[in-house]
Formats: C-alpha cells, sequence, structure tokens
C-alpha cells in the first residue's frame, strides 16, 4: 500500500476518485449503473488506444497514423464480416494482421531510411485514411455478427465485457516491459540509443518491433470501438492521435523514451472517460472536447519536464551491473519510484536505485 501511495499516478487516481465524487453529488445520473457501465466501457478502448502510443514512446519514437491505422483495421473487419460473409474469427484475425503490416511499415520506413518518425507516420497516417475513406466512399460498415456486438455491449452489473480486452492488454505489456527481453531492449533504446547499441542491442530492430506492436493494438482498439458503436466507419480514428498521447503521457510515459507506466495509461484512460462522459451529462458542445484533450496534454507535458528536472536535482546512488566476467554490461530493466518501468543500465550506465528495491 505504501508503494501505491508513492506512485507517479497515484495523485491522478485520487484526483479521478474525489473529482468523480465531487461531480456525482451534482448530477445524480452520474453515478447510474448505465453510465458508469458507459465510462468504463470507453476507458477500455481508450487505455488500448494509448497503449498503442506508448509501445513506441517507450524506444523514443512517435506514431501519428495511431488513428489512421485503426481506421483501416476497422473497415478491414466491417467489410470481411458484412459484405464478404466471412467469419468473425477471419474478420478478427485479418484486422490484426493489417494492423501489423501498418505498423510493421512505419517501423521497416522509418528505421531503414532514419526519417525522422514523426514524418514517416504523419504521412502514412494521412495514406491509411485516405484508403480507409476511398476503399468506402466515406461510408460506414453496420451489420455485425451477434458474438462481437454481445463482446461490446455486454456487462455483468455495470463492468463492460471490453474490460476483459484493456486487462489482457494492460498485463502483456506489464509483462513485456518488466520480464522480457524484447521489453527491457525497448526502454534500454529509448533510454540512450548510443549505450544499448554498445551492449549488443539493435536499435533498429527494436523500433520497427515497437511500430509492429504499436499497429496491433490499434487494430485491437479498433475492434473493440466497432465492437461498443457497432459502426466500423473510416473516420472512427480522428480522435485517436491526440487522446493516444494524452493517456500516454498523463499516465507518465517519458516523450524521449526509456520510461514507461502502464499503471499510469489505465488511470489517465479512467480519467480522459470520466471528463469526456461528465462534458456529455453537463450538455457541453462535444467539439470542445478536443480542446480540452489538448489542454490536459499541455499541462501533462509541462508537469513532465518539471519531474525531469526535480529529478536531476535528487541526489541519486547506483550500482552496475556486468556480464559474468565483466566484459559487457548486463541488461537488467528497473523500476521508478511507483513501480514504472524505466530503461535498463547499459554500456556502463549507472543503474540509478530506487525505494521499491530496498
Amino acid at each position: 500500500m505504501r508503494k501505491a501511495t508513492r506512485a507517479p499516478w497515484f495523485p491522478l487516481f485520487v484526483t479521478v476518485i474525489l473529482g468523480s465524487i465531487a461531480y456525482g453529488s451534482l448530477k445524480g445520473q452520474f453515478f447510474t449503473q448505465f453510465n458508469v457501465f458507459v465510462i468504463l466501457s470507453d476507458a477500455a478502448i481508450l487505455f488500448v488506444i494509448g497503449a498503442a502510443q506508448l509501445v513506441v514512446l517507450s524506444v523514443g519514437e512517435f506514431n501519428l497514423a495511431v488513428g489512421g491505422i485503426g481506421a483501416l483495421s476497422g473497415i478491414t473487419l466491417g467489410y470481411l464480416v458484412q459484405d464478404g460473409r466471412y467469419p468473425l474469427v477471419v474478420g478478427l484475425a485479418a484486422t490484426l494482421a493489417v494492423g501489423a503490416l501498418c505498423g510493421l511499415l512505419n517501423g521497416l520506413v522509418v528505421a531503414l531510411s532514419k526519417v525522422n518518425s514523426f514524418i514517416v507516420t504523419l504521412a502514412t497516417g494521412g495514406l491509411f485514411s485516405g484508403i480507409a475513406l476511398g476503399a468506402t466512399s466515406a461510408a460506414a460498415y453496420t451489420q455485425f455478427p451477434a458474438a462481437l456486438v454481445r463482446f461490446g455491449q455486454g456487462h455483468w452489473g455495470f463492468v463492460p465485457a471490453l474490460i476483459f480486452g484493456a486487462a489482457v492488454t494492460a498485463i502483456y505489456l506489464s509483462v513485456l516491459y518488466r520480464w522480457r527481453p524484447l521489453g527491457r531492449a525497448f526502454l534500454a533504446v529509448g533510454g540512450s540509443r548510443e549505450t544499448a547499441e554498445l551492449s549488443g542491442l539493435s536499435s533498429g530492430r527494436a523500433v520497427v518491433w515497437a511500430h509492429a506492436l504499436s499497429g496491433v493494438l490499434a487494430a485491437v482498439a479498433a475492434a473493440m470501438s466497432v465492437a461498443n458503436i457497432q459502426s466500423a466507419s473510416p473516420s472512427a480514428g480522428s480522435t485517436w492521435l491526440i487522446e493516444s498521447f494524452v493517456i500516454a503521457i498523463i499516465g507518465g510515459t517519458s516523450l524521449v523514451g526509456g520510461v514507461v507506466s502502464v499503471t499510469g495509461a489505465l488511470v489517465a484512460a479512467l480519467l480522459l472517460a470520466v471528463i469526456q462522459d461528465a462534458l456529455i451529462v453537463s450538455n457541453v458542445n462535444l467539439y470542445w472536447v478536443t480542446a480540452i484533450n489538448g489542454l490536459v496534454v499541455f499541462a501533462a507535458v509541462l508537469l513532465g519536464r518539471a519531474q525531469v528536472w526535480r529529478r536531476r536535482k535528487r541526489p541519486r546512488s547506483g550500482r552496475l551491473l556486468l556480464w559474468p566476467g565483466g566484459s559487457r554490461p548486463a541488461l537488467d530493466a528497473g523500476t521508478d519510484d511507483g513501480g514504472t518501468a524505466t530503461q535498463p543500465a547499459a554500456a556502463g550506465r549507472v543503474e540509478v536505485s530506487d525505494r521499491s528495491r530496498k
């Protein structure tokens, strides 16, 4: 419990709880079973959208094509199950494959061309969105199998079935960044590409894998969104770009790579879902949601820079981990004060110890 209260995301969690209680006391319908179901459903989808950005940020890259990948993946599912009459399993597999291929294309272009991922994914995002719009003539698919609808609308009390998708994603990412070599490689490359290369890691391979995984997660979010609203629209991912950055940054993921927080992203997704729902309950024009999201990102970036400055001023202690024989540093992923995954010690880099290890 003490470790949780010291976590970077804990003040955000307290803000969500207290803010919800305060608003719920003013608007009685806010805490109805249906409204809580809606909030949790939105939070589940938003978390997976944020996760698609989180994995790319962990290697120090950006993915501005999250929305485009989501749109193209979504219409792929719609076309196959509605027009193609393919089984749902085939449609879902194809959806994930499209997301993976889009992400792989992003990663290969970035790794091979050495062009900044901001430029590459800005271009491919427009390409993917344009293909989705052109292939459907901007029309949406609305006929889906009952099994997919049950997943998107099913619930146990106020807990939506979509929570299962978010939970699986959170568990996978937690295992990836804490215990799997690929996740540790992501963090090492994001922390310092030079030291990662000196340790024998391929930064290009890490970038490709991160973008591919980001594409798969964007496709998962698209499938969850289609199940939830029972519609696959080529413009469905138009708001995902700003939302993905809101969730990742507010949750504690560094913009420069090397630090991620899966739990923080979960809390940030819940916060964003609460804010959006509160605006709807208050009959606020939905077009203001994007402006509010932008303000939240701006505030989160300033807060993140303040935290970096404070950490630099804090005295540090550390230890150097070496391979047997002392020839090369070992990669040993660490955590910050709140259990957030951070870049490992590599290539002579001193790993900062934290209170959670004491």
